[in-house]
């Protein structure tokens, strides 16, 4: 009797690392972090918690921009652990999502791992391949950067990758309470304000928020502040990606521009749900903006079809 096929889609980011079983629908992340302690190498949440004591090497980001900056082996391997895929008792494949402009060395490092940890075959899918089928704008707008592609099905007509993301409003928020209350806001704590006044901004409120930071003096802090007092910090990020939105649009002429826009514009990634995002998009260029949801379903389909693996 024949090993079982098992077909897995990897989703690395440079927030996280999410794996999809297209047999269960089952999603397994982890936090795309790691840091040092006693000599032992902590990733994920577990490098989070360890972050805030004193044994802990500074906390760093092995993957982004999908590029692998340091040594992402043990990150991988904890991802297939915490999903409990057994890879050696069965037929396993992996689909792996990479950015438009990966190149061999990107893919050689998942083929790499893929093999180490058994898998039979390993394919490779990009992003703006799976939004639209018809000539259009598509924008992924990620953790820690943007990518901004005009697509025909699968072949790329034009491309620019800018380093506008998720990351960079969560710095901009950072950078307004160092200037504002002269005190240090940890990441974790700027990414969860960001999401907490983009959903109170859809909801039409404008809420009071209370955290906590680190004052000049090394004491911690409480501070409130209203929501919308965060927004020229995240507006400032939603500007610049429209900025290069437009001069990607100027730079190529109006004809092309004129047959893609006829077509709504496509936008994905964790940041494409940031309140003014889609909307000042559709304002700037008069088109209605799709946001591509449940990407994973749309990537199991496609897998169950055998149109990658």
């Amino acid at each position: 009797m024949g090993l079982i096929r098992k077909n897995y889609i990897l989703d690395p980011g440079s927030y996280t690392f999410r794996l999809y079983n297209p047999d269960t629908g089952e999603i397994t992340s982890i936090r795309t972090c790691q840091c040092q302690v006693n000599g032992n190498t902590l990733v994920g949440s577990q490098a989070i918690e360890a972050s805030f004591t004193s044994e802990a090497s500074m906390m760093r980001v092995p993957y982004s921009q999908g590029k692998a900056y340091m040594d992402i082996s043990i990150l991988f391997r904890e991802l297939l652990k915490k999903a409990r895929i057994d890879v050696q008792n069965t037929r396993a494949n992996l689909l792996v999502i990479l950015p438009l402009d990966c190149t061999e060395e990107d893919r050689e490092v998942f083929s790499r791992l893929a093999a180490q940890s058994g898998f039979r075959k390993i394919s490779f899918v990009k992003t703006m391949e799976l939004m639209s089928k018809e000539l259009s704008l598509n924008i992924h707008a990620g953790h820690s950067c943007t990518e901004i592609a005009v697509m025909h099905g699968r072949k790329p007509i034009l491309y620019k990758k800018i380093i506008y993301g998720a990351a960079q409003m969560d710095e901009a928020i950072m950078d307004y309470i160092a200037n504002k209350y002269r005190a240090l806001l940890y990441a974790e704590d700027a990414s969860a304000l960001r999401l907490a006044a983009s959903k109170a901004f859809s909801q039409g409120r404008n809420p009071g928020l209370s955290f906590t930071a680190l004052d000049q003096s090394g004491q911690y802090v409480r501070i409130s502040l209203d929501a919308y007092d965060l927004w020229p910090a995240m507006r400032s990020v939603i500007d610049q990606i429209i900025l290069w939105i437009k001069t990607l649009i100027a730079q190529n002429g109006p004809d092309l521009m004129d047959r893609v826009l006829r077509h709504p514009v496509y936008l994905s990634g964790g940041l494409s749900e940031c309140f003014g995002l889609s909307q000042m998009i559709s304002e700037q260029l008069n088109v209605p903006v799709k946001i591509v949801s449940g990407n994973e379903n749309a990537l199991i389909e496609a897998v169950n079809k055998k149109r990658f693996l």
